[in-house]
């Protein structure tokens, strides 16, 4: 008689787990938010309040009356779900992103969240706060840097269309379109280009005024003061993005191109802000390692078939 054995235990799926629990936090915060146990996510209230496409914008940034800052396009997007009550808003944009996050350190999120909460409590801490002081905050950061994580995937082909995210919302994160461009891949590029290009011509034939009170908004308080301390010049950390991509490109790594987004945000509040954009860095390197070792395991010659 056999010795009955039991079937060995299914390993842990870290990544699936990390999305669940990902999602779980997101619900439990996003009923927290609309029992207002804590604070509104404030920048979401910045975009949910930008309504006004003929006044959509302050003479002066530090206008406290006004706090959005982006391009036009995300004020018109959100526009439309402005027939649904506020609090289910909040909960599928805390949930988005939780699972941009997610998307970016995949099997290390709740990891990073942990350390998040480590921030809240000791804010001398706070670079730890990375990521999920943005989500919290409900900024556009998270859904950004997955976006610059789906673009830079090997495939499909129409990826680099992504970067129409950064680049409508915080521009100069958009800095990673240039990978393709040092390396001449001209189709990628003419795709993450030609989308970004259709997004922004439909957004002004919707709302020409707004455009154009963006741009002049921009340049009116160009070199004023910030809203909050700024590491490094703009400038030079444009510069040093480009640098970096330059780089990434000519040794044939992807991963440089979310750390040279982090660097050349137009507004670096913080270690923590710009670190929350270079978490990509992980996701694009797992993308890659991943597609590597398929091409590797679709390489091996397979036996040949017996009789």
């Amino acid at each position: 008689m056999q010795r009955l054995r039991g079937r060995p235990a299914a390993p842990i799926n870290w990544d699936r787990l990390a999305l669940i629990g990902a999602i779980v936090i997101g619900v439990v915060f996003s009923i927290a938010y609309a029992r207002g146990d804590v604070i509104r996510p404030y920048d979401l209230d910045c975009y949910w309040t930008a309504t006004d496409f003929g006044n959509l914008y302050a003479d002066d940034w530090l206008d406290p009356a006004y706090c959005y800052v982006y391009p036009p396009v995300m004020a018109q997007l959100l526009y439309p779900f402005h027939v649904l009550p506020y609090a289910v808003v909040t909960t599928g944009w805390i949930l988005l992103c939780f699972a941009s996050l997610w998307v970016c350190l995949r099997e290390w999120t709740l990891l990073a969240i942990a350390l998040g909460f480590v921030a809240i409590a000791i804010p001398a801490l706070n670079v730890l706060g990375a990521g999920l002081g943005a989500v919290l905050l409900g900024n556009i950061t998270m859904p950004m840097a997955a976006a610059i994580v789906l673009a830079m995937r090997p495939s499909p082909a129409w990826s680099p269309a992504w970067y129409a995210v950064p680049i409508l919302t915080k521009l100069t994160a958009g800095v990673g379109l240039l990978w393709f461009l040092f390396r001449r891949e001209w189709r990628p590029f003419a795709i993450g280009v030609g989308v970004t290009a259709a997004v922004a011509l439909v957004s002004f034939v919707i709302s020409p005024a707004a455009w154009i009170e963006w741009v002049d908004f921009n340049i009116k308080n160009y070199g004023g003061p910030p809203r909050a301390p700024v590491i490094g010049g703009f400038p030079l950390r444009v510069i040093a993005g480009v640098v970096i991509v330059a780089w990434g490109a000519r040794t044939n790594r992807r991963w440089p191109v979310a750390i040279a987004a982090g660097i050349a945000l137009p507004a670096l509040y913080g270690l923590a802000s710009g670190v929350s954009v270079a978490l990509a860095a992980y996701g694009i390197w797992r993308h890659g390692r991943r597609s590597a070792n398929s091409t590797r395991t679709e390489s091996i010659p397979q036996p040949l078939p017996v009789g």
